[in-house]
Parts: C-alpha cells; sequence; structure tokens
C-alpha cells in the first residue's frame, strides 16, 4: 500500500528567519507521522528543521519592495521544476504519494501558482488573511480556489477569508471555500514536562515574557514598564524576565535588542554604540552581560563587542558587576525545556503582542498549557470565548499590566479559590488545541484529497 507522503512549505526562498508558521509547519510534519505510521511527514524549507532542505540555487524571491505577483511568477519561472523533481525524488524514496501542505501566511507562500496547486492532492494552511494587503490577498484567493481543502487557524481569519472571496471573486466561489475549509486553532509552541506545581509552590515575584524576540511583538513597551515598576512601592522587588528567542542569521531580533531593550537595561551604552553588532556579537554581549562567570580574554571577543563592553564597565577576566538601570532580566536562546521550567516555576505571564488573545498565538496557548496566571492584550475581533470568560487578565493595553497584576492580586486576597477557579476556566481552551489531534485532522483531509482525485489526475511519482 502507498504511504502519504504530505510536504510543508513555509519560507522557501526567503531568509533563515524561523518564524512562528515555520516552527509550526515543522512541527505538525513531525506530529503527523508519529501518529500515523502509513503517513511521512517533511517540511521543506531552508530553516534549520528542514527535513527537504531548499537548494541553494533557489532565488530569493521575497523582498520589501517585490509583490507577490512577481514572486510567484519568477519562482515557477526559475524553480518550480526543480520543485517538482525534489518531490519526485521523495515520492519515489518512500514509495509514497505527495500531498502538498503549504502554509500561506504574511511573508509566506507566495511562490506557490494555483497551477502547482491543481498538480498535486493538497491541503492548504492559511495563516493571517486579514494582515495580507489587496495585492496580496488576491493572489492569496487564488491560491485558495486551487485548494481541495482549507485549514484556518481563527475563526474571524476563516470568516473574513470567506467574504474576501465573495466581494473580489463571486458568490459560488466563497461557498466553495466556506465547505472545503475547516478550523483548528494553533496549539502551544512549548508544552510542559511533567507535572505542573501547585499556585502555592509558584513565585508571584518575577513577570514571564517569553517568545520570539522580533518586530511586531511589542517588546518595545517593556523598559517603559519596568521603570514603573521600579518607581512603584509595591513593585519595587518585581522582574521581568525574557525568555526570548534571537536568531543569528537573519530575523530582526537583534534590532530590537539593540534599540530598546540593552540601552535601556545596562549602564553606559547607547543605541548608537550597538549599531556596530551583528546579530552574534549581540546575542554574545547580553548572555555575557547575564552570565555569572568571568568575561573572556580581549582577544577571543571582536572589537566592537569590547568597545561596548568597556562602556558599560565591564572587564576581562572579570565577573559582570553593574546596577541595572530597570528590573529586565534577558535569557536568550533557551532550550524548550528551560523555558518550560520557568513557566512552571513562576506563575505570572505577560504576553506583549499587539494582537493579544487570539486562537493563532502558539505562546499565549503555550502560557494556557503551563497553568499561568496570563496577561495580555485584547483582542476585540479574535479573542476565544473560551479567553473571555475570565480565565485570562486581558487589558487595554500593555501599560495596564501594573494595575492588572495589583488587582489580581486583591482578588486573590479576598478569595482563597479565585486563581485555582480562573486556571480551572482555562480547560476549555487547553482541550481545544493539541497537536496529535491537529495531527489526526490533517491526515484525514489529506486522505480526503487523495481519494477526491481523479485516478488519472492523481501523481503518484509525478512521472
Amino acid at each position: 500500500m502507498l504511504k502519504l507522503l504530505p510536504v510543508h512549505t513555509a519560507n522557501i526562498t526567503g531568509d533563515t528567519a524561523s518564524t512562528g508558521i515555520v516552527e509550526y509547519a515543522s512541527r505538525l510534519s513531525k506530529t503527523q507521522q508519529r501518529q500515523d505510521s502509513r503517513v511521512v511527514g517533511r517540511f521543506l524549507s531552508n530553516c534549520p528543521s528542514a527535513t527537504i532542505e531548499t537548494p541553494r540555487t533557489w532565488l530569493d524571491v521575497y523582498t520589501a519592495d517585490r509583490g507577490p505577483e512577481e514572486m510567484m511568477r519568477d519562482f515557477t519561472k526559475h524553480n518550480e521544476q526543480h520543485m517538482r523533481d525534489l518531490l519526485k525524488s521523495e515520492a519515489t524514496a518512500h514509495n509514497a504519494q505527495v500531498v502538498l501542505v503549504p502554509n500561506l501566511g504574511g511573508r509566506t507562500g507566495f511562490q506557490i501558482s494555483p497551477k502547482l496547486l491543481e498538480d498535486y492532492p493538497n491541503v492548504v494552511i492559511s495563516h493571517e488573511f486579514s494582515r495580507l494587503n489587496d495585492e496580496q490577498k488576491r493572489i492569496r484567493l487564488q491560491q485558495l480556489m486551487a485548494a481541495d481543502s482549507v485549514l484556518f487557524t481563527t475563526d474571524s481569519e476563516r470568516k473574513n477569508t470567506i467574504q474576501a472571496m465573495q466581494e473580489t471573486v463571486s458568490t459560488q466561489a466563497s461557498r466553495e471555500l466556506e465547505e472545503k475549509s475547516s478550523l483548528y486553532p494553533v496549539p502551544a509552541n512549548i508544552t510542559p514536562d511533567g507535572e505542573i506545581p501547585p499556585i502555592s509552590q509558584r513565585s508571584r515575584k518575577d513577570i514571564v515574557v517569553f517568545g520570539m524576540i522580533k518586530k511586531d511583538k511589542g517588546l518595545e513597551t517593556l523598559p517603559d514598564i519596568a521603570l514603573a515598576m521600579k518607581n512603584d512601592p509595591d513593585f519595587q522587588n518585581r522582574e521581568i524576565h525574557v525568555m526570548g528567542t534571537v536568531l543569528s542569521q537573519g530575523g530582526n531580533g537583534h534590532k530590537i535588542l539593540q534599540d530598546y531593550l540593552i540601552p535601556a537595561i545596562y549602564p553606559g551604552v547607547l543605541v548608537d554604540d550597538l549599531h556596530g553588532l551583528n546579530a552574534e556579537e549581540t546575542i554574545r554581549l547580553v548572555k555575557i552581560l547575564e552570565s555569572k562567570a568571568t568575561v573572556p580574554p580581549q582577544d577571543s571577543l571582536s572589537e566592537n563587542l569590547n568597545s561596548v563592553l568597556s562602556k558599560i564597565g565591564v572587564r576581562s577576566g572579570e565577573i559582570p558587576a553593574f546596577e541595572r538601570k530597570i528590573p529586565i532580566y534577558l535569557h536568550l536562546n533557551q532550550t524548550d525545556a528551560e523555558i518550560s521550567q520557568a513557566l512552571k516555576s513562576n506563575l505570572y505571564s505577560f504576553l506583549t503582542m499587539p494582537r493579544g488573545a487570539t486562537d493563532h498565538s502558539g505562546t499565549l496557548a503555550a502560557s494556557m498549557a503551563h497553568h499561568m496566571i496570563t496577561f495580555t492584550k485584547r483582542n476585540e475581533t479574535e479573542t476565544s470565548p473560551y479567553l473571555s470568560n475570565g480565565s485570562v487578565n486581558l487589558l487595554g493595553v500593555p501599560e495596564d499590566i501594573i494595575s492588572a497584576i495589583k488587582s489580581h492580586e486583591s482578588q486573590a486576597e479576598q478569595d482563597s479559590s479565585f486563581e485555582t477557579e480562573m486556571i480551572a476556566k482555562g480547560d476549555k481552551y487547553r482541550e481545544a488545541r493539541s497537536w496529535d489531534t491537529l495531527a489526526d485532522h490533517l491526515n484525514s483531509l489529506i486522505r480526503l484529497s487523495v481519494q477526491s482525485r481523479e485516478p488519472a489526475k492523481v501523481l503518484v511519482m509525478q512521472s
């Protein structure tokens, strides 16, 4: 019996930035395979988690000044046949039927032409349609029309896309999209390892911020919040601990560190002093400053890095000693196990992302999975009913975090069962998110896709 070979795509020609969609595609492909021995999950990308690596000869067709139609045209002309050859090789190696599973997001997936989708059984996963501009939406709708089935990650995205299909294409096309689409929210990007301690054994002193450090995550608000905490008599002993992932190649996380966090935290360093550091040097600077170990010898560090360290007053051969300007501590590129341990040890998490409480956030799902008291911004259009029932502290703006914690603790003091009941209210949210259940659902969709094709159109080996 032929096996099924779902090939996820994401970030196949862009930089090596490991986005949430990339990690979603990588994990889902592996879970599909674990859930069903007849499924061979693969992930085609240029990211470290890829199981089919993008060839170096493929052009970088994602640039800020290039539209989606041009990107698709260039990829179709220069790279699509190479992609078909890769798929054929994988199908032959595993004696399996290829099923395309493109993850289409705000920056990913525009290379995949409708014709390519039509030539293979497929399941399209649609992320963040509402964030696209008009031209991108037009191209994305063409892709969705060529899909055998479409999986959305939030109900509002599904409704918005169906409405756009009706307004842009036709009522019939929107009905077809509605019929072939389904919904499953994004599960936790970090799952707890082992039992979660009871509330009484978890620290209230520290506030944990975790996830990718990059633009559009709201992290620029943290310095002002930390300063307000420092100046508040009730918060002077509180600390913010950022468990952040920063890419050493690609991405813009090191720029967020340089422009907002490092100058605000450490004394003597200005933004202009940091702009000479690349991503790797920026990460190493933070790790040196946050370490309890002696600073490495000068000759093992770059000239730019030595210059910044000297301005902070940190010297080689000494343990870093300085007075932190605000109570923010940076823990960069920790393992999932280390982050999970921090989430289990502490009670409060603060999610700064501007979109706030949405079903598309694996970070929010991780906070809930670890039974944390979670503070995040209310999303007026996407907040799940499971999050509007008191299971999360929803903020008007991130700066409300201090008053929200005070209000929360006041209620907890008056009612000893308040926090236990609050965490219990998140059970339905947690039950609705499982990687195994999502993988099972996707496996059923890829089978339907293969079965729905006429035998002559299912290209077993693409020969």
